[in-house]
């Protein structure tokens, strides 16, 4: 059986364990992006790193996480910059924030931060939501 490499949440649990040569694959991708972090991996990065095609290594991920590889990367990312935040109470920007955990902008980075955790990172160093 694979590794259980899901980023802490909901979303993303372990559904089930799928072929040898997919969780070989997935478990590859999670390694690089748990031991490498940013910046974040292309879908061909990924799929040429798993040793799969990217609709094969899709559908792994759909099976094992529920969500694509992009999906869990990025979820992956949000939750190492929410424990940053949260752990050192920093009033790091935003913009700061985005390119150290690899996002493309600070909007982008903010809007899938607020989806994930229910407001915005920059509450978090202000003395707001934890």
């Amino acid at each position: 059986m694979g590794m259980d490499m899901s980023p802490r949440g909901p979303m993303l649990q372990v559904r089930s364990p799928g072929n040898a040569g997919s969780t070989k694959g997935v478990d590859a991708i999670c390694r690089h992006i748990v031991d490498h972090g940013p910046p974040h991996l292309t879908s061909s990065e990924m799929a040429a790193l798993a040793g799969l095609t990217a609709r094969a290594l899709n559908y792994a991920f759909r099976e094992r996480f529920g969500c694509s590889p992009m999906e869990w990367q990025r979820t992956h990312f949000l939750e190492l910059a929410h424990q940053h935040l949260v752990e050192n109470n920093i009033n790091s920007s935003v913009k700061t924030m985005s390119r150290q955990f690899g996002f493309a902008s600070a909007a982008a980075f903010s809007r899938f931060y607020k989806r994930r955790f229910g407001h915005n990172p920059s509450k978090i160093g202000h003395g707001g939501a934890t």
